[in-house]
């Protein structure tokens, strides 16, 4: 069995996979790597010649969404471990090596996450709470930005170690760059695929700490993240798939007294929505450049499905 299967959800963003592809293997040293790549229906699919000999292209004759293709190229893996990666996103050093060595050393870890780091080299929030209606509500509102107090009492975003810092046990890392294991992949059933994109991540770190799993982030492992600016290219299918993601997870997971908070967060979140879907269609802020893919894809009648320059998982609502 291979070390580590190496799965890229795609959707016109085909002209980032050769450099996140090249660079995956240059960070997995000592390792038997393979890489399944699946295409929901881009107009400019990937051709496995321009690839690599190990790089395997599944394509889809529509958008199935993020949780579905993730499920297709997990079925034919044949590693250890699943690494699910952004095209936009690009390990450093020998960051899978040391992901897996790290995974190996600690058998409960279900899941181990690089710090994520912007261009500039500046580490990014991308761990974060397992999100409660009024902490998610309250952050997306901005009110625990505004107000530190209301941060402490209802957290949500963590703060971003430093690079090298030691490992840390977290809640809920963005799969821009997520290392899973297998077994506990296969113990959770892999994404659940009612959500199209977005909560996707979320819904299954969660499964896998309900089930006895540890998520580890490890910041000596690093990968460069196009992260920023990108949400305001989210088209307003995107928008609609952000909030009908948290109404799910909030339906599918809240219990006790937080069923009145889900109750009332998504009642607060489907009022929002006409209003959202408005501010999505108007045209990017002065300065802001648009990256190639972007423009194809606020043309296309289909929700973005794969992870992207132009779109991210777990930039909730």
């Amino acid at each position: 069995m291979l070390d580590v299967s190496v799965i890229i959800v795609n959707w016109n963003t085909t002209h980032l996979l050769p450099s996140c592809i090249e660079a995956t293997r240059r960070a997995s040293p000592g390792l038997e790597v393979e890489f399944l790549v699946v295409d929901n229906a881009s107009r400019e699919p990937p051709q496995e010649r321009v690839l690599g000999s190990d790089v395997r292209v599944l394509r889809n004759q529509r958008n199935l969404g993020y949780s579905v293709a993730t499920n297709q190229g997990a079925s034919l893996a044949s590693g250890n471990f699943l690494l699910l990666l952004n095209p936009d996103a690009r390990p450093l050093g020998d960051a899978v090596t040391r992901l897996v060595r790290f995974a190996c050393s600690h058998p409960r870890a279900g899941a181990v996450a690089p710090l994520l780091l912007n261009p500039d080299g500046t580490p990014q929030a991308s761990v974060r709470r397992l999100p409660r209606p009024l902490s998610l509500l309250l952050w997306g509102a901005g009110l625990t930005r505004l107000l530190p107090s209301l941060a402490r009492r209802f957290p949500y975003v963590e703060p971003p170690p430093e690079p090298g810092s030691p490992p840390v046990m977290v809640e809920q890392p963005m799969a821009s760059a997520l290392l899973v294991r297998r077994r506990a992949w296969e113990e959770v059933g892999g994404m659940d695929e009612r959500f199209f994109l977005y909560f996707s991540d979320v819904d299954l770190c969660r499964r896998l700490i309900e089930r006895g799993w540890e998520i580890w982030l490890l910041p000596e492992a690093t990968v460069e993240h196009e992260y920023g600016g990108s949400t305001n290219l989210v088209r307003s299918r995107a928008v609609l798939h952000s909030h009908l993601g948290a109404v799910i997870y909030f339906i599918k997971h809240c219990r006790g007294l937080q069923i009145v908070e889900g109750a009332l967060c998504s009642a607060v979140l489907l009022s929002l929505l006409p209003a959202r879907l408005l501010l999505s269609r108007r045209a990017l802020p002065p300065g802001l450049p648009r990256r190639r893919g972007c423009e194809d894809s606020e043309k296309s009648e289909e929700a973005p499905a794969g992870g992207s320059a132009c779109q991210h998982r777990s930039e909730h609502i």
